[in-house]
C-alpha cells in the first residue's frame, strides 16, 4: 500500500510540473491577450503625463518569447512595441530612455481613448490559474535622464481582460474578403475539374 501511495504522489507531482497542467488559462503562440481600459483625468505629479507603461502578468511563463504589445484607440493602432510583455508607449517629448513606441498622446491626455491593448506570443506558453489574464497599466511622467517615472494615481480602469485563442476576431471587411477569396478558389477548382 505504501508503494501505491508513493507512485500516486509521484504521478501527482509530475502532473503539477507539466507547464500549464494546473492552469485555468494557457496562452499559446497565435493567441492574444486583449485588454480594454479607460482613463479618467490623468494628472501627473511632476509634469505632463507622457509615458504609458503596461505589464502583462502571468502566473507562469514556460520558454515564452513574447510577441508585440500593441496599443489601440478603438480599432485605430496608435503604436506597437515588438518582443515584449511590458510595452511602454510615450509621447515624442517624453524623457523616457528605455525601449518604447512613440505615439500621439492626445486621446490619453483628454481621457477620450477607447483603450485597447493586445499582447501576442511567439513561442512557449503563458499560464494563469484564475479565469482571466492579469495586467497593470500606469500613465505617468518620465523625468529627464529617464531614471524616474511618477505615475498618476487612480486614473486607469481596466474594463476587461480576455484571452483570445487563435488571435484576433477578424474585422467585418476582412471576413468578407476571406469569404470572397474562398468562393473564388471554389469556382477556379470547379472550372479545372
Amino acid at each position: 500500500m505504501a508503494t501505491y501511495r508513493f507512485h500516486v504522489a509521484q504521478a501527482l507531482l509530475a502532473f503539477l510540473a507539466i507547464p500549464g497542467a494546473n492552469a485555468a488559462l494557457v496562452m499559446n503562440p497565435g493567441d492574444l491577450v486583449d485588454i480594454r481600459f479607460t482613463l479618467t483625468n490623468p494628472i501627473c505629479p511632476t509634469g505632463p503625463c507622457d509615458t504609458l507603461m503596461t505589464i502583462l502578468l502571468a502566473d507562469g511563463a514556460f520558454f515564452a518569447v513574447p510577441g508585440a504589445g500593441s496599443l489601440y484607440n478603438g480599432s485605430s493602432l496608435l503604436g506597437s512595441q515588438p518582443n515584449t510583455s511590458s510595452a511602454v508607449f510615450r509621447s515624442a517629448s517624453s524623457a523616457f530612455a528605455g525601449d518604447s513606441a512613440v505615439i500621439d498622446f492626445t486621446t490619453l491626455l483628454d481621457g477620450s481613448i477607447n483603450g485597447r491593448l493586445t499582447y501576442g506570443l511567439l513561442s512557449g506558453t503563458y499560464t494563469w490559474t484564475g479565469d482571466s489574464p492579469g495586467a497593470v497599466i500606469f500613465i505617468g511622467h518620465s523625468t529627464p535622464g529617464g531614471g524616474s517615472f511618477f505615475a498618476a494615481q487612480n486614473v486607469v480602469t481596466i474594463t476587461s481582460l480576455t484571452l483570445i485563442v487563435g488571435g484576433d476576431v477578424p474585422e467585418p471587411a476582412t471576413a468578407s474578403l476571406a469569404v470572397l477569396g474562398a468562393g473564388a478558389l471554389l469556382i477556379l477548382k470547379r472550372r479545372r475539374a
